[in-house]
């Protein structure tokens, strides 16, 4: 069998090196049958920046030297730009320019050629949609003066510049789609990242609060995927979603804080949850008010940007102290890769946000998409490696809970016990076969339900776990007769529990408690319903223990053990109070409503 084993090995080593060797071969082969690439054709495509007159609207004129800039003027003021067109002008030729939120009128000799405007068609907006604009030049107009008018409604957009170009239209948008390439590139990328997550988030479904991080994660990166492609400004022939522009694109920006806020309330300690929780909702009204103010005519989401701007900058920067509070003064807690990505991005959006401002809110750069994707390939590392640690930690609890069950029931099944239960049997037989009978019976039931305790990690019915406790009961008041009574005050038994869990209760009252005093004593097994939890309360008359003392005891691993399950897997608490001389009681607070195990349940129900 070793010598196969061998053998296998060894060949798969040969199979792995023989398919390195191919790939070198083939590599060598490529890089040796080199040939030249084909010429790249002569673009005939110019863009226009000199000539360029700014006439006011008092007739005045200034030459404007840079194109892509932005003027001084109040809103709702027509822009107009002048210029003499190339003396010769083949067929097929456009000129091609960027509106931002304006309307746009071209004339050639003060004749129009060219109209944008849908202001009056818009239901919630003022302004015409921000779009490329390719507009037909005749072989006529060659020489003539062409003049450019633009007007919005927003003090931010009124008077902006942009660059303007002359070709054959092919060739001009195939230029435009090779500058705005890049932040196209990196949000095509971002929203590759929300489509891994969103279905990473499916296939861990059944992990509850992982499956909620990465659902808040992925509607995050989704919303700085769509912001990011529609600042990338590409033309309609890769975009094709004309109404990115402009509403969506302000929109997400106040959505954003939302999931952030949510993914991040999951990811840093709990102290963080609740001020989280008041940038989440503060993030929702936010959007909310500024949604209503825009349906209402009073102002569009453009000219509210500052309040998104603001709520952004909050929760960023909630976020990067907090994490630098977790990292180095709450135990080194904090997570250094989704740390240094807040930082780069928070930087970015700082020094951007200062850019935008300064120049009278010029259009939004390259930095933040950058910062936005090391930011997102950073924090997309640290959700996959902290998902691997969750997941490695969970099979690690599930060991140990499987390991806890044998040993709690291979405890619970000690030899003393089945040697005097046999014991008690074998008295029984001869003078009292019934009792013998109802022994074996009650004995068969108590190790049924041990050995299944190995395997069940549901929780049951109270019931079932009742069943369980009276068997080991019955036996007990048949070994000790005078010297035990066991009281039953049963309520609600329809709830559900852990297997295994109340038995041994009952079997440390009575062993430690009731059977160490001469005289013996009562057990009473109770259960109360309250309006939020289920109680079930084992208390003895017996003689009792000092709980800090036993509690740091080894011999005391089954009840540490049960406190353990139940916390765990049903958020359940077990409560010991006892002291020398005057009884034990212990506790156990099930919560009526809980989730567990992929499971629902409520209302006593199981689904």
């Amino acid at each position: 069998m070793k010598l196969d084993e061998t053998k296998r090995v060894k060949g798969m080593r040969a199979r792995f090196l023989l398919v390195v060797f191919c790939m070198v071969f083939v590599l060598l082969i490529a890089v040796l049958d080199r040939a030249e690439i084909p010429p790249e054709p002569q673009c005939s495509s110019i863009e226009i920046e000199k000539g360029w007159i700014y006439r006011d609207t008092e007739g005045n004129c200034r030459k404007i030297t840079v194109l892509n800039g932005k003027l001084n003027t109040p809103a709702g003021e027509t822009i107009r730009l002048e210029n003499k067109l190339p003396q010769t002008v083949h067929s097929g030729m456009f000129l091609c320019f960027r509106s931002s939120q304006q309307s746009v009128r071209v004339l050639v000799d003060e004749k129009q050629i060219y109209e944008y405007d849908t202001s009056d068609l818009r239901l919630f907006s003022r302004a015409t949609p921000s779009a490329w604009n390719f507009v037909p030049i005749s072989q006529e107009s060659a020489g003539k003066t062409v003049a450019i008018e633009t007007v919005s409604p927003y003090k931010q957009s009124s008077g902006q510049l942009n660059r303007v170009f002359f070709g054959p239209y092919s060739e001009v948008e195939l230029y435009i789609i090779n500058s705005q390439l890049p932040q196209f590139i990196i949000s095509l990328f971002i929203m590759i990242m929300a489509v891994f997550f969103f279905f990473l988030s499916l296939w861990l479904k059944k992990t509850k609060d992982i499956g909620n991080i990465l659902d808040s994660l992925c509607l995050f990166i989704l919303l700085v995927g769509i912001w990011v492609f529609s600042e990338s400004k590409m033309p309609p022939v890769v975009s094709g979603l004309s109404m990115m522009e402009p509403s969506i694109t302000f929109f997400v920006l106040f959505l954003m804080p939302m999931p952030y806020a949510d993914y991040m309330s999951c990811r840093l300690h709990p102290r963080h949850q609740k001020a989280l929780s008041l940038l989440f909702y503060a993030a929702f009204t936010n959007t909310v008010v500024c949604t209503l103010i825009q349906i209402c005519g009073a102002a569009d989401m453009i000219e509210l940007l500052p309040a998104a701007h603001v709520m952004l900058i909050l929760t960023a920067g909630y976020t990067l102290t907090a994490l630098v509070y977790d990292r180095y003064t709450a135990g080194g807690n904090g997570d250094i890769l989704e740390f240094t990505g807040l930082m780069i991005l928070f930087l970015c959006g700082v020094v951007e946000l200062g850019f935008f401002y300064r120049n009278d809110l010029e259009d939004t750069g390259t930095l933040v998409p950058l910062g936005i994707l090391v930011y997102l390939i950073l924090i997309s590392g640290s959700a996959v490696r902290n998902l691997l640690r969750r997941t490695a930690r969970t099979e690690e609890l599930s060991r140990e809970l499987q390991d806890s069950r044998v040993k709690l029931m291979v405890g619970q099944i000690q030899p003393h016990f089945i040697y005097n239960t046999l014991g008690a049997i074998q008295a029984y037989i001869m003078k009292s076969p019934n009792t013998a009978y109802k022994m074996v019976q009650d004995f068969s039931d108590y190790l049924r339900a041990n050995i299944q305790s190995i395997t069940r990690t549901d929780p049951i019915l109270f019931s079932e776990e009742l069943k369980h406790i009276r068997a080991y009961t019955d036996i007990e008041l048949v070994r000790f007769r005078n010297r035990i009574q066991v009281v039953y005050e049963i309520g609600p038994k329809d709830f559900l529990i852990l297997p295994l869990t109340v038995q041994p209760l009952v079997e440390n009252a009575i062993k430690h408690g009731l059977c160490k005093q001469p005289e013996g004593g009562i057990l009473w097994i109770r259960t109360l319903e309250e309006e939020k939890n289920y109680l079930v309360i084992v208390e003895d008359n017996g003689i009792g223990f000092d709980v800090s003392e036993i509690m740091g005891e080894k011999d005391n691993f089954g009840l540490m053990n049960i406190q353990k399950r139940l916390k765990s897997q049903m958020g359940a608490e077990v409560k010991i109070e006892s002291a020398p001389g005057k009884g034990t009681r212990a506790t156990v607070t099930i919560p009526r409503d809980f989730l567990g195990g992929g499971y629902i349940y409520k209302n006593n129900t199981c689904r």
